[in-house]
């Protein structure tokens, strides 16, 4: 048998043998710990000042004076309905507040921007409750919250441009500005009440809030939150994690090491046949020899009797 021949069918079996092995240990289930979650996972989150700005052409003052006037008449609306315009003449700035419900316009020089402002309930603003299996359930009903509300944003700033014909030919809106409240997270929970913080991320002014935050060209602090909570519970769980590798790894070594012996074993019953096989090869030489001997012997007898 050639040696490459022999030396696949040796691999081949070495596979049959363990392949079973660590197939086994794969399928091996995780701990209930690293998999299922007997509580759920939930946060109390209140998006506030939200912002977003589109760049448009620069309006006459007469416009804005138009705008003034169309808002100062009497509308069809509540006195909490209708919405309240104020023009401050240094900064050229025109708000429009309430909008459209929790929404406040502002016009500048150049400038629409549209600011969400979160809806008060007996004197507080209103917050959720984001809830889920897990944190990946929590996250996405965070993100798509923020989504919804930059959707109405730029809905409202679309419409107030089509209405009075301000032309915005330069960009869509974008986020400018965002701050994120967050509660039911241990750290940031068990925070001293009457520590203050500022950091570039994240701010601690009031007893019990944390609100993390973002401005122009960064990322949305509805992000940051996201990344903060995916970041906490790995630190939880990364101990698990370890240990659970640890396990995996003994039971890998474990294998190797009869994986070894079972090379070693293999090794010699090679060696064995080897052996053996130079032994019949060594034989079959001989014979082989005495054989051609004989025939020689025969053949001088056959000669010799010639001649008796």
């Amino acid at each position: 048998m050639k040696k490459e021949v022999y030396d696949k069918k040796l691999s081949e079996y070495i596979y049959s043998r363990t392949k079973p092995i660590f197939e086994k240990v794969l399928q091996e289930k995780l701990p209930s710990s690293m998999t299922t979650t007997e509580k759920k996972f939930r946060i109390v989150w209140r998006p506030n000042n939200y912002r977003r700005q589109m760049e448009v052409r620069e309006g006459t003052k007469t416009l804005k004076t138009t705008i003034t006037t169309h808002y100062s008449c009497h509308l069809p609306m509540t006195k909490e309905e209708k919405p309240k315009v104020n023009y401050t003449p240094h900064t050229n700035i025109l708000s429009i507040k309430n909008y459209n419900p929790q929404i406040t316009i502002q016009y500048g020089k150049n400038t629409l921007t549209g600011i969400w402002s979160q809806r008060v309930i007996d004197g507080k603003k209103q917050v959720f409750l984001l809830e889920g299996n897990n944190i990946e359930e929590v996250t996405s009903l965070l993100i798509k919250h923020k989504e919804k509300i930059e959707r109405k944003i730029d809905a409202a700033l679309i419409e107030f441009a089509k209405k009075f014909k301000i032309k915005y030919p330069y960009s869509s809106p974008k986020h400018t500005r965002s701050e994120d409240m967050i509660k039911g997270e241990e750290y940031l929970d068990n925070l001293p009440s009457d520590m203050v913080i500022h950091d570039t991320y994240f701010r601690k002014v009031y007893k019990n809030q944390v609100e993390f935050k973002s401005g122009k060209g960064e990322e949305h602090s509805a992000i940051r939150v996201k990344n903060y909570i995916k970041n906490r519970c790995l630190e939880d769980i990364t101990p698990k994690i370890t240990d659970q590798l640890i396990l995996l790894n003994q039971k890998y070594d474990m294998n190797i090491d009869v994986t070894n012996r079972l090379v070693e074993q293999l090794d010699l019953h090679l060696s064995v046949l080897k052996g053996i096989d130079t032994s019949f090869k060594t034989f079959n030489s001989l014979l082989n020899k005495k054989i051609v001997v004989e025939k020689l012997i025969g053949q001088t007898q056959k000669g010799l009797n010639k001649w008796i």
